[in-house]
């Protein structure tokens, strides 16, 4: 998805959503583009519309950090399904959003880039649930323990939702995350270079077409105050 980086850097932003009163959730939506303050309220979920809010909050203010403009000025069109398009970026790159539970995160590069966060819940059945995006090979492979196989369920989703976030949009419609292997992209056998972090209790995968270490990735904690 279009966008810039930072001197050829991957920058990543996250937000830490809580509980906000109305008072507070008016006034956070106010800072938003127009465009996206007549999206918030056509939405009927209190908790969808929450998150809707602080991801849209999330990336205006990573974007206005990065290039100095107001919060107000983006322009966001909204996509059913698939990541936001921004038409006003200064300059050429990509994007990527995710979120889970608590946890908001963007990312913005000059190379293809895929983010992906997903909350660790322990009560989830990971046998079966492997089946959705593991190969017959990667489900073989699941260790019996239940701490280890759930390490290894959460370390191969999020990596392979980053992946398949990185493709282009021609060969994502070709792709199921089960064709994907963790294996090439840990071992860095491909074009695609991975980056994973546990926050939160959240595990973190972030997956580029450029080299990612300590002076490529940045990762900043935002906070918006009203």
């Amino acid at each position: 998805m279009p966008a810039n980086g930072k001197n050829g850097a991957l920058q990543l932003w996250y937000y830490k959503t809580a509980a906000h009163h109305d008072k507070e959730t008016q006034q956070y939506l106010a800072l938003l583009p127009p465009a996206q303050q007549r999206y918030y309220k056509q939405l009927q979920h209190p908790r969808r519309a929450q998150q809707y809010l602080f991801s849209r909050l999330l990336i205006c203010s990573a974007l206005s950090e990065r290039f100095n403009q107001p919060l107000s000025r983006w322009q966001i069109e909204e996509r059913r399904h698939c990541a936001p398009v921004i038409h006003n970026l200064p300059l050429h790159g990509y994007i990527s959003l995710t979120h889970s539970k608590a946890l908001i995160g963007f990312a913005l590069s000059d190379n293809n880039v895929g983010i992906d966060l997903e909350y660790k819940k322990r009560t989830r059945d990971f046998t079966s649930a492997a089946g959705l995006f593991m190969s017959p090979n990667e489900i073989c492979a699941m260790p019996t323990s239940t701490a280890a196989k759930e390490a290894y369920f959460y370390r191969l989703w999020c990596a392979k939702e980053a992946l398949y976030k990185a493709l282009p949009a021609t060969q994502q419609s070709k792709t199921s995350l089960a064709t994907l292997s963790y294996q090439d992209l840990k071992m860095a056998n491909t074009q695609w270079q991975l980056f994973e972090a546990t926050m939160d209790n959240h595990q973190l995968a972030v997956v580029s077409s450029q080299v990612i270490n300590a002076e490529s990735l940045h990762i900043n904690e935002l906070k918006f105050n009203v």
